[in-house]
Formats: C-alpha cells, structure tokens, sequence
C-alpha cells in the first residue's frame, strides 16, 4: 500500500523523470522498512541477519528491475493511469518476490 501510495503520488507530481524510474525508486526506497516487516510479520524468520539480509536485498534488487520493467509496460505501453499502474506493478512485483522470500531468503534451512 505504500509503493501504491508514494509511487502514484510522486507520478501525479510530473516530476519530469519517467514513470518506471520513480516506480523503481519508490521500491527501492521501501526496501529496508519492508524487510523488517517481512522478517517480523511476514514470515517470523529467525534465520540470522547476517543470511536473511544480504539475501533478501538480492531478491529486491531484482524486484526493482521488475517494478521498473512492470511500470514502463503498465505506463508506456499500456496507458494505465497512475494508480492502476501502481497497482498492478505492487502486485506482480511483490507476487514474484513473496515466492522467492519465503523459499529462499528467510527459509530456515
């Protein structure tokens, strides 16, 4: 909801800068708070940080590329407003790296 939030918001703006790109760095920018609510919430991993951290910037890496790949598909190629884009590009890019957390990056074993 905060991507959706910051990320439509920050588009309504008309910064200049495109679509994807501050789609892609509102996600990057959520990267630190959104690892402790996975790890609390999410997923209640105890897997140390020193394994679960370096693993799950990995995997958000790659979701900043999807976020950035989803936005400029829903914006540029599409037409969808900032919203729906927004939405859209939450729910694919968070989808993808739900799987990815819960099997790798916060997997006790």
């Amino acid at each position: 909801m905060a991507f959706i939030a910051l990320s439509s918001t920050i588009i309504e703006l008309h910064t200049g800068l495109p679509e994807w790109l501050i789609s892609g760095l509102c996600w990057a920018a959520l990267i630190g708070p959104v690892y402790l609510g996975h790890r609390i919430l999410s997923f209640r991993s105890s897997v140390p940080h020193g394994q679960a951290l370096p693993r799950y910037i990995l995997v958000q890496l790659c979701g900043v590329t999807l976020a950035a790949l989803f936005s400029f598909l829903c914006y540029r190629v599409l037409g969808f407003s900032s919203i729906v884009g927004a939405a859209l590009v939450a729910v694919f890019t968070a989808g993808m790296n739900f799987f990815v957390l819960r099997l790798w990056a916060f997997a006790t074993r």
